[in-house]
């Protein structure tokens, strides 16, 4: 596969055009919703966390390549790929963009979170153990009590991101990214005088986990 020729003429998806001093990402097909790339040493040695050792060539998510094409040249050997590319960034522009803030913003590394129901499995230093499961919200609270006990039974934090109430959901609006805390799961069958109190104690406990 990486032996095929370059292609004489490719396309590039429209807002992804860069400079030609850029370094050039080749996507030569796809496999299901992934997209298979030419060449994995363009990327690795900086992106490392983007190696799936399921593939025995370079699979990258549509976060993961729209992340990529910030920085480098995406061309596509195939016009259906380049389509396809299109209207998966259309549909998933709320993960992209949290891929984006999430790598850039938080200084994580993040591989996609599906194994454990998550959208991300996120990394301080992704040659260690990873610290986060991070879950898009907002959520239920059957659905917080279900991703605390995921993350708690293989040892990591379980974290929500969305939309802030006043951002729109074009790559540009700021998410708000807060650690889902046990104290605000409890059962909701409290007497009177303690329901006010706790109230106060898991505004606190928000207040401090958004970053």
């Amino acid at each position: 596969m990486d032996g095929s020729p370059i292609p004489k003429e490719v396309s590039v998806t429209e807002g992804n055009k860069k400079d030609q001093s850029s370094p050039l990402l080749r996507v030569i097909g796809s496999f299901g919703p992934l997209f298979v790339c030419h060449d994995t040493s363009v990327f690795l040695p900086q992106f490392p966390q983007m190696l799936k050792k399921d593939y025995g060539s370079a699979h990258l998510s549509i976060e993961e390549l729209n992340y990529l094409s910030l920085s480098f040249r995406v061309v596509f050997d195939r016009q259906e790929d380049e389509g396809r590319h299109v209207a998966m960034s259309r549909q998933h522009r709320f993960s992209c963009d949290a891929y984006r803030q999430l790598t850039d913003k938080w200084g994580l590394s993040l591989r996609h979170g599906s194994k454990f129901g998550a959208a991300f499995i996120g990394y301080h230093n992704v040659s260690g153990h990873s610290d986060y499961l991070i879950f898009f919200g907002p959520l239920s609270r059957l659905a917080a009590i279900a991703a605390v006990r995921v993350a708690s039974s293989v040892g990591k934090e379980a974290w929500s991101v969305e939309k802030r109430p006043d951002s729109t959901c074009g790559y540009h609006g700021e998410l708000s990214f807060a650690r889902i805390e046990n104290s605000k799961l409890t059962c909701s069958k409290r007497n009177a005088a303690s329901s006010e109190e706790d109230t106060r104690a898991q505004r606190h406990v928000y207040n401090g986990a958004v970053i």
